[in-house]
């Protein structure tokens, strides 16, 4: 279980931090000791700062000879630090004193301003931040398409039935297709163990050894992949669920910007695709809205972008369903048609996505009917047997 640390110990850390805004290159001559007496309940905390030959450093306990000493209530030394509250304003409202001349307190707002020059910020993430907003990126044709099949039933499912059928227009473009069964039994992934060995102690790499790095080292080098799935409770399968947690190592430890969200750069930046492919048993397309939003997210900070969502609902009645038999040819036929324009033009048309996803004027109320009717003599059949 995790321990709150003690007030101690988060004022060293945090001490230890704020003296890194240390800006030497405005007054680098410039030196003093500025004594905290930090106050939390009734317990009152002593550390000082001392600013001497361009450096800054800090230690707990009192100096002898301190240029000023600040008294404050913790949590409001903390909002000046963190520029939640000016820290000239919050002396002059009485949020805290000082016993000392004040120019000190002006020049501890001039010295710790440190601002991150561009040519300290992380490498790949200006790589990263150009890459994705850069409109010069052409897609390139593929000659191989890796597809990871998230369904618990394999190839026996509603999920690879349409797939299928989107497959064979992927290859009548030529691509080679790869399908990686993460459901066949001699494939092992673990859920991540949430350790941060990945950021902390192995530069990168997974401390679990099975199945889930060789996938994410395929999808490391892929062009474009495919993730194809049935909807299980507005969201993915377990397994896929955690195959993609694992893909956490190919993030850095470091935060950064981004359109206004942070985000953590990628350890290695390649020009990669993603497509999702999901059936789910409603005949509503609405139910696709949590998934489409958790992949639109997944591409944003995983700098991947999303080219497509091929979505099929009310999958398998449409299949079984004997009524619905002549529509499902439309469907099978256009996507055969969005695998191939996918390959060709790194898109598929609203309009054919529009048409894999119809539900052909059938009212909602007799697909319930014809639905129930099916689900109603399959469990009679299963049940016989």
């Amino acid at each position: 279980m995790i321990e709150l640390t003690s007030t101690k110990e988060t004022l060293s850390s945090f001490f230890s931090i704020w003296i890194n805004l240390y800006n030497d290159k405005k007054y680098p001559d410039f030196q003093a000791v500025y004594q905290f007496v930090l106050k939390e309940r009734q317990e009152s905390y002593f550390l000082y700062v001392q600013i001497e030959n361009g450096n800054a450093d800090f230690a707990q306990g009192k100096h002898q000879n301190p240029s000023i000493t600040i008294y404050s209530d913790i949590s409001v030394w903390f909002d000046v630090a963190s520029g939640k509250l000016n820290g000239f304003w919050g002396w002059i409202t009485g949020k805290y004193k000082i016993d000392g001349p004040l120019y000190y307190l002006k020049m501890l707002n001039i010295v710790f301003n440190k601002k991150i020059d561009k040519d300290e910020n992380n490498e790949d993430n200006n790589e990263i931040q150009n890459f994705e907003v850069s409109k010069k990126r052409q897609w390139k044709k593929p000659d191989n398409v890796l597809i990871v099949n998230g369904s618990p039933r394999k190839k026996n499912g509603a999920t690879y039935f349409y797939l299928h059928h989107f497959i064979k227009g992927i290859e009548k473009s030529n691509a080679e297709v790869e399908v990686i069964d993460i459901y066949n039994s001699d494939i092992k992934i673990e859920p991540c163990k949430g350790c941060l060995s990945c950021w902390l102690k192995t530069n990168g790499k997974c401390i679990i050894n099975d199945d889930a790095n060789i996938i994410i080292d395929k999808l490391n080098s892929s062009y474009v992949t495919i993730f194809a799935f049935p909807l299980f409770i507005d969201s993915t399968p377990a397994k896929l669920k955690a195959l993609f947690d694992r893909i956490f190592i190919n993030v850095a430890p470091v935060f950064v910007s981004y359109k206004n969200l942070t985000r953590h750069p990628v350890r290695k930046l390649n020009e990669k695709y993603m497509v999702l492919f999901s059936t789910c048993g409603f005949p509503e397309i609405n139910h696709f809205n949590p998934l489409i939003d958790t992949f639109k997210a997944m591409a944003r900070n995983s700098h991947i972008p999303l080219l497509a969502s091929v979505l099929r609902p009310g999958g398998l009645s449409f299949i079984e369903a004997t009524p619905y038999r002549y529509y499902l040819n439309e469907t099978v036929l256009s996507l055969e048609k969005a695998g191939t324009e996918l390959i060709e033009t790194g898109n598929i048309s609203k309009k054919l996505l529009r048409k894999i996803s119809s539900n052909y004027g059938i009212s909602k109320k007799l697909w319930r009917i014809y639905t129930n009717q099916f689900w109603s003599m399959k469990a009679r059949v299963d049940n016989n047997e």
